[in-house]
């Protein structure tokens, strides 16, 4: 990887990193966002050392941020709180692979 290349990977973690810090900070539901978001800054950590070939699991992790952060801000759902859970990874669909939602 270049130089530009690099700057811009380093940026884009950081201010992915940074939007969702601040919205998962704002709202108590979602207390395993730490560990969602680090999974995020690995991913990203993986394309600075192995390459563009491994920007997949960036997208999927950035989306698994988006698709959390549009959970707690709708307002039509009855959400209290947002877990992560590898058991029910398979019972989730993939696009929140990973996520369990606990219903009040």
């Amino acid at each position: 990887m270049n130089e530009h290349e690099i700057a811009f990977i380093k940026g884009y973690s950081k201010e992915v990193s940074d939007t969702f810090r601040a919205a998962f900070d704002a709202d108590n539901r979602f207390p395993d966002w730490p560990r969602l978001a680090r999974r995020f800054v690995g991913a990203a950590d993986s394309v600075l050392k192995y390459g563009f070939s491994k920007l997949g699991a960036v997208e999927a992790t950035h989306n698994e941020l988006c698709i959390a952060g549009a959970l707690l801000a709708s307002g039509n759902l009855d959400l209290s709180v947002l877990i992560m859970s590898r058991s029910l990874k398979a019972a989730v669909s993939r696009s929140i692979s990973g996520l369990r939602l606990r219903m009040v």
